[in-house]
């Protein structure tokens, strides 16, 4: 992985990960959650997931090229929405617009599958990914749990590559092609 330096200028792709990456992505997710576990008092779960299994399931998309990653976010389709598991950016490189990036490019795979929202979740004690996702677009919807388990949930609805593709069709076209 990476070094963590500040000064390092990162202008990697997004791209979609693979399973040689699961070992890299754990260790990003354990770098960047790391002080997150001090204020929450239990480790966040991407911390100790099992990324290896994770890619039969899920769509995981990282920030940088192999052993250059510096972001991911792990997803996973559901019933008409995204939903974002994971999201972290390397301490190092965070504030300097490259998880708006990678969110960019979350939102690209949400309408490439035709779906038309994005969903995730966080702790209340995280202020800055609060401050994150609200600067991304999101809403917040709901408010769960209680203690250790509280989360704050948001949203983001968008127009898909297919409401994109029909914005200038006949509307009896796009009627039927819903």
């Amino acid at each position: 992985m990476r070094k963590q330096n500040p000064t390092n200028n990162f202008n990697g792709p997004v791209r979609t990960a693979d399973e040689s990456d699961a070992g890299e992505i754990r260790d990003l997710y354990r770098n960047a959650f790391a002080s997150d576990a001090g204020r929450l008092g239990y480790r966040p779960s991407p911390m100790d997931t099992d990324y290896g299994i994770l890619f039969k399931q899920n769509f995981v998309l990282v920030l940088g090229a192999p052993g250059d990653i510096v972001g991911a976010a792990v997803t996973s389709p559901r019933n008409g929405y995204l939903y974002v598991e994971a999201f972290a950016v390397a301490p190092g490189y965070q504030r300097r617009g490259l998880g708006a990036g990678l969110m960019a490019g979350v939102e690209h795979l949400a309408s490439e599958l035709c779906l038309p929202e994005i969903r995730l979740h966080t702790a209340p004690l995280l202020s800055e990914a609060i401050r994150f996702y609200l600067a991304c677009g999101f809403r917040e919807v709901d408010r769960t749990g209680h203690g250790a388990m509280s989360r704050v949930l948001f949203s983001r609805s968008f127009p898909t590559l297919l409401d994109r593709v029909l914005e200038g069709a006949d509307p009896t076209i796009r009627t039927k092609l819903r």
